[in-house]
This record gives structure tokens, sequence and C-alpha cells, in this order.
């Protein structure tokens, strides 16, 4: 078993990595993290915060929307907070400035 436990790599190269290693096992992060949002989410609104490359390619919304065709997703490219969190950096003035910037 092989768990892809970033985004970005899920979103880009799960396919890939699912054909390459065969017979093993792979899972990703993304299919789990729709089904997450789709049962905590009444209203459907959903909004995916993630680098620029996980966005561009869209697995959120195409995973969110198979599960929920009606949901409205909502996504926004955040690629300070990629830095922010590989430093350690999750609480204080720094990432809440970054998130207002968002």
């Amino acid at each position: 078993m092989v768990v892809i436990a970033c985004n970005t790599a899920t979103a880009l190269a799960l396919p890939v990595l699912k054909a390459a290693l065969d017979p093993v096992p792979v899972i990703g992060v993304v299919e789990p993290g729709a089904r997450a949002a789709v049962e905590a989410s009444p209203d459907q609104r959903i909004g995916v915060l993630a680098t620029e490359a996980t966005v561009r390619g869209g697995a959120y919304a195409r995973a969110i929307h198979a599960l929920r065709p009606q949901a409205q997703v909502s996504q926004i490219a955040c690629p300070l907070f990629v830095a922010l969190a590989e430093e350690g950096w999750t609480q204080g003035p720094v990432p809440e400035l970054a998130a207002e910037r968002y």
C-alpha cells in the first residue's frame, strides 16, 4: 500500500502512480477530502484552498461533483500557505496576513 499524502501529487499524478505501481494499491487524499467536504457541508457550498497546480488541475471540483453534482465549488490558489505550513508558521500574524490576502 502506498499513500500519496500530498494534494498536489494526488491531483496531478495519482493515475500514473497507480499504473506504474500496479499491483500495489495506491490511494491519494483528494477523494477522501472531497467526501468529507460533501458530508460536512449541508448547503453544498464548498471552498477549496489549494496550491495553484491543484486548483488548475480541478481534481477537487471533479471529485466533489462526482459525489454531489449540484455542489457549488469555489477554488482559490493559496501558494503562501504552502511555504508557511512547511516552515511550521501556522499561527500568528504572518499566517493571518496571508489568510487576509486570500
